[in-house]
């Protein structure tokens, strides 16, 4: 009998036993986006206390003008309203959007990112980070008249802070995804 090493599946981490469920793969992506969101959250939140302005909320200021017809022609901005949701210039709305946005982005590397990438997952994390901030930087916050990477209005440090938050959020998902989907494979492996 020959050995041969365990072969990636679709989480990307390399096992011998059949692939993941997609529960298995969401509920580890989830809670590894939790921890990470809530780290990055307070690492945005410090940068107010220092002070130091960096970008917030560049892509709700975007999708605020396209969202904000269809959504009251619908009538889910009446309904919305009518319920006493937050309004969307509320912090609690902000941090809302900011937690569901950063919980996608957590979907889209388990089930894309993750798989399809080789390499360690400091690299996966970096790579993702590297992607996030060029899309922000060169797209998102020009698109909204701040500039490239927010050069209007924010300061080179202000920049670098906002930067080392969101690679300190994607390599966190990054290394906290790998290291549940390596304990879900070794609890797997007991079971079979």
């Amino acid at each position: 009998m020959t050995w041969s090493a365990p072969r990636p599946l679709a989480s990307g981490v390399a096992r011998g036993n059949p692939p993941f469920r997609p529960a298995c793969l969401l509920m580890n992506g989830l809670t590894a986006g939790a921890i990470a969101i809530a780290i990055n959250s307070i690492i945005l939140f410090a940068a107010d206390w220092i002070p130091l302005t960096t970008a917030h909320g560049g892509l709700l200021k975007l999708i605020k003008p396209f969202a904000a017809g269809p959504l009251q022609a619908s009538g889910i901005a009446a309904g919305w309203q009518a319920l006493g949701l937050p309004a969307p210039h509320s912090a609690v709305f902000k941090i809302g959007f900011h937690v569901a946005v950063g919980l996608a982005m957590v979907v889209v590397y388990a089930f894309i990112v993750e798989p399809v990438l080789r390499g360690s997952a400091w690299l996966k994390g970096l790579l993702y980070a590297a992607f996030a901030w060029i899309m922000n930087a060169f797209i998102v916050l020009p698109w909204i008249g701040e500039g490239i990477a927010g050069s209007r209005n924010l300061s080179l440090a202000g920049m670098g802070y906002f930067a080392f938050a969101h690679i300190v959020f994607f390599v966190l998902v990054a290394v906290l995804y790998r290291k549940f989907m390596n304990d879900a494979s070794h609890r797997q492996e007991i079971i079979l």
